[in-house]
């Protein structure tokens, strides 16, 4: 190899890739980031002069789910995997919103009940009531109370579970009523 092919090797990997280009970048053929998508809110229907309590739920969709299910439940629940409950509801609050939590009754094809606890609490706002929301809720996974079904009670057979205890956060934990929590169930085949 000659001195002059050595420079030349040398010229190019020094010489940028870009010609240098003086002021602001260009936002020429750049695509913009999406929107981000998901609940939105009136904050108008937000009180100040009302305490941030939810008074009341009802309860409006039980899901039962091993990742993926539809609202019509014909996805397969099959034993021995983890499985989960997803509990939905509309509630009265207010000032607008809340912050909710509660446990859910698990009952074993042997028939053995067990309590447990959602995962953790969940915001919750007036506006997002009704059928019309029930898909929304379905999408963004704070906004139903999660359970995980114990594995001891997603053997084969039927699994029922129904939400007790609702409880309202911003009241020390203090009940809520509920309509409907005793007579909404989810009973499901687990294969």
């Amino acid at each position: 190899m000659t001195k002059a092919w050595i420079a030349a090797a040398l010229l190019i990997c020094m010489a940028p890739a870009v010609p240098l280009r003086a002021g602001p970048p260009s936002d020429a053929g750049r695509i913009p980031p999406p929107r981000p998508r998901g609940p939105s809110f009136d904050i108008s229907q937000f009180s100040d002069e009302q305490f941030p309590a939810t008074t009341a739920v009802t309860v409006r969709h039980i899901e039962i789910t091993q990742g993926i299910q539809d609202i019509d439940h014909n996805v397969v629940i099959l034993a021995g995997r983890r499985t989960f409950a997803r509990v939905y509801f509309d509630v009265t609050t207010p000032g607008g919103w809340g912050q909710v939590n509660g446990q859910l009754t698990v009952v074993a094809p042997n028939g053995t009940p067990t309590t447990i606890n959602s995962y953790a609490s969940i915001s919750v706002m007036s506006q997002w009531n009704g059928d019309a929301n029930l898909e929304l809720k379905r999408s963004w996974d704070g906004m139903g109370l999660l359970f995980e079904i114990p594995a001891a009670a997603a053997s084969v057979g039927q699994l029922t579970v129904n939400l007790t205890n609702p409880t309202d956060m911003y009241s020390a934990g203090a009940a809520i009523p509920c309509a409907n929590c005793a007579t909404v169930t989810r009973t499901v085949a687990v294969a």
